[in-house]
């Protein structure tokens, strides 16, 4: 094979150095791997889901002179904007209307939305006529095994029939009318599995906890959680069960793993005695073993404590003063739920973390906890702060708020894997930034001492102080402590605020003993140079895309992005480092930047590059050659 010359490129030369080769093949496994993750990301992370429903919930139909049909529309939210295909299936089931003289039933209508069918799509149930004089009726229509979608609150929909015949008597029509419509659908429905089983309260009332549920359409199963106490027994129990019901009772675990299955009673109703390892959440399902229809049919469900002792109840269990978090107690805050509360963390070095334990218990029933915290940042060192070690059904959600308690940055998830979150900032001033931490499920009182999370924040010494800053030696020679030491001491809380009293009150009272001389080492000059970094006159909005030009296109390809390469971005009139950030699989990586001047300068130090930008510029390409590559790549 001739390698002098390589025919894609068309650069003659005597050998294609293996540095090139490598190159590439890095390149082209990052891609395929990217691909991949994508492709796992995105099954893991699927797009907003689609809710399905009806058009409403009941209708009243006076009963045609001849067969009519009745249309029915359903409605899904959001609308399909890509190629996802949802399909759900409908069906009726009768009321106290007959499906053989009242209306022409369906057992297996389906549904079908794309892009194109828009947001909605009906259908027809024929409504028969008839010569009886009869009182008015009903039946329904459900909505059921939905593919690519959920079902909504309003999954069945009520016809009502009102007879056009006439009544023999007068007063037959108004009390048969108001005949109510038989319970179908429960007000804990959507607990139709262990992800959405229905959470009752921890302390269970002595009646049923759940009343009047239903097990409707045929073969429904119902998912209720509990907090379980260990050590407590337990007995779980149906009572009050409707005849044409016989409820079955399977008891699980924390980790969704089948423990019991209630025995068989010899009547409908069912029962589980159990007695919790450990304090957690337990799960029951319950499904209807009865062939016959479960219409109108309902079940209450109780929880007792068969050996009952004063340490289960809530109030001697769960003391609010042990477990509340409240920083600074000497100073009397009642929580660092403000911002004027707020618990300090201590970075003291580059590198050097905090770490606290807390929760989200609050100061009193029926407030929500959520907890601020402060720190004194320098500019242009990069701040890190972490949630972890969340208990099983905490959630967390972290924001960075500048002084005037303005958003910075904002996290929930730090991955799809953990409900931890995680932000990261780059300090664009100097001065105090708090630090929110609060849930993302709602907390229950009762357990609210369970709710734990662990907070670590570390700070990153990225650049050294700015050059600026000798202006302020100046000021300091009025007897004022220097603030130019890059490591904050463990006073440094009081030292902001201090250091501007004393220089304000040593230069009030020098002003008048020397006037000529008092107004020069005054010097207010200082203050309009630090005021520009503090307040820039220009924004920028830069996207900069590095890829490798294999095909010699001189654009940017899918496949030819460079990743993970440190590209930093600068002031150009002061040299200040404005952001640093490094590309992702495309090779992009998008600054919003407030540089003093009109122009930035966008270096990548591994690649020698140092390329000036125009504020008014929207895109920076940078193109790595397929020939003649810088040394110092692989």
């Amino acid at each position: 094979m001739d390698l002098s010359k390589n025919e894609n490129l068309g650069t003659p030369f005597k050998y294609l150095s293996p540095r090139i080769f490598l190159l590439g093949a890095l390149l082209l496994l990052g891609f395929v791997a990217t691909q991949l993750f994508s492709s796992t990301a995105e099954a893991r992370l699927p797009s907003q889901t689609s809710v399905l429903q009806f058009a409403g919930t009941d209708i009243v139909r006076t009963e045609p002179n001849t067969d009519e049909a009745q249309s029915i529309t359903v409605n899904i939210n959001p609308a399909i904007t890509d190629n996802t295909v949802v399909t759900v299936e409908y069906q009726t089931v009768d009321g106290s209307a007959n499906s053989t003289q009242d209306y022409t039933p369906v057992t297996n209508g389906v549904l079908t939305f794309t892009q194109a069918t828009g947001s909605s799509q009906s259908f027809d149930i024929t409504i028969l006529a008839d010569n009886i004089t009869e009182d008015r009726e009903n039946f329904i229509v459900v909505l059921k095994n939905p593919t690519n979608a959920t079902l909504g609150a309003n999954s069945t929909f009520v016809v009502n029939i009102e007879s056009n015949d006439p009544q023999p008597t007068a007063t037959s029509t108004p009390n048969n009318s108001a005949t109510a419509t038989p319970l179908f659908i429960d007000v804990y429905e959507g607990n139709d599995s262990l992800q959405t089983a229905y959470s009752l309260d921890t302390v269970f009332p002595t009646g049923c906890a759940v009343d009047k549920a239903t097990l409707w359409p045929a073969g429904d199963v119902d998912f209720y959680r509990f907090w379980a106490q260990e050590g407590i027994p337990y007995s779980i129990s149906t009572s009050d069960v409707s005849d044409g019901l016989d409820t079955a009772m399977t008891l699980y675990n924390p980790e969704g793993e089948r423990i019991t299955t209630s025995a068989p009673q010899g009547n409908k109703d069912s029962i589980i005695e159990y007695t919790p390892s450990r304090d957690a959440w337990h799960y029951i399902s319950l499904i209807n073993e009865d062939p016959s229809n479960p219409s109108g049919k309902t079940y209450c469900l109780k929880f007792t404590l068969t050996n009952p002792t004063p340490t289960p109840t809530p109030t001697p269990t769960f003391a609010l003063s042990a477990e509340h978090d409240a920083c600074r107690v000497a100073l009397q805050f009642p929580d660092n739920d403000q911002p004027a509360y707020a618990c300090l963390l201590e970075l003291t070095a580059a590198d050097a973390g905090s770490t606290v334990q807390r929760n989200f218990v609050p100061r009193a029933e029926g407030v929500t906890d959520i907890d601020y915290y402060r720190v004194w940042v320098r500019e242009n060192n990069y701040y890190t702060c972490t949630t972890s070690e969340l208990s099983e059904f905490n959630d967390t959600r972290m924001k960075f708020l500048n002084p005037d308690q303005g958003v910075l940055i904002e996290n929930d998830n730090a991955s799809a894997e953990t409900a931890g979150s995680e932000a990261s900032y780059l300090a664009t001033y100097t001065g105090w930034m708090y630090i929110l931490v609060e849930p993302v499920v709602g907390v229950e009182y009762r357990i609210a001492d369970k709710y734990v999370y662990q907070l670590a924040c570390s700070v990153e010494l990225t650049t050294p102080t700015p050059t600026a800053r000798p202006t302020q030696a100046q000021v300091n020679n009025g007897g004022a402590r220097s603030t130019s030491t890059p490591t904050p001491s463990p006073t440094i809380i009081a030292q902001p605020q201090e250091t501007i009293d004393v220089l304000a009150t040593v230069q009030a009272a020098s002003t008048p003993t020397p006037p000529p001389t008092a107004r020069p080492n005054i010097s207010i000059n200082p203050l309009p140079t630090v005021a520009p970094a503090m307040t820039p006159s220009f924004a920028a909005n830069l996207q900069v895309v590095l890829f490798y030009d294999r095909n010699q296109n001189n654009l940017p390809e899918i496949d030819e992005g460079i990743v993970d390469m440190a590209v930093l971005a600068k002031d150009s009139a002061t040299g200040e480092l404005l952001a640093l950030g490094y590309t992702n699989e495309a090779g992009l990586l998008r600054f919003e930047l407030q540089p003093s001047s009109q122009t930035i300068n966008i270096m990548i130090p591994y690649l020698n590059i140092d390329q000036t930008v125009s504020v008014n510029s929207n895109e920076l390409l940078i193109r790595v050659a397929s020939s003649n590559l810088p040394n110092s790549l692989p």
